[in-house]
């Protein structure tokens, strides 16, 4: 089985952010991840809403998808749109041997 790895936190610019992972959505279930430049955290589910568990490649694409929100914010006054950072991080998700570089063999 593996077990996916998520820093604990992550450096972009001078700010330190704190990835919490797994994190339970309450307020908007329909959630995968959310950055919170103010608070400096990045949430990810490891579920959806009724529970199920989420694919490895949604968890890390998502995880991408924040990390990109952080770099726009830090770097570029949130000037990115949505359709971009999904289209980054996608990409970054092909780019990257993400199974071997956020998974552990147990």
């Amino acid at each position: 089985m593996k077990e996916i790895i998520i820093p604990k936190n992550i450096r972009v610019g001078g700010r330190t952010y704190t990835v919490i992972y797994p994190y339970k959505f309450k307020e908007k279930k329909t959630l995968i991840g959310q950055c919170d430049n103010l608070l400096q955290e990045i949430r990810l589910a490891d579920s959806d809403e009724s529970g199920n568990c989420l694919a490895e490649d949604s968890i890390i694409s998502a995880f991408l998808h924040e990390v990109l929100h952080a770099i726009d914010y830090v770097y570029n006054n949130n000037s990115l749109e949505e359709n971009s950072i999904n289209s980054l991080a996608e990409g970054l998700l092909q780019v990257f041997d993400w199974k071997n570089r956020f998974s552990n063999l147990k």
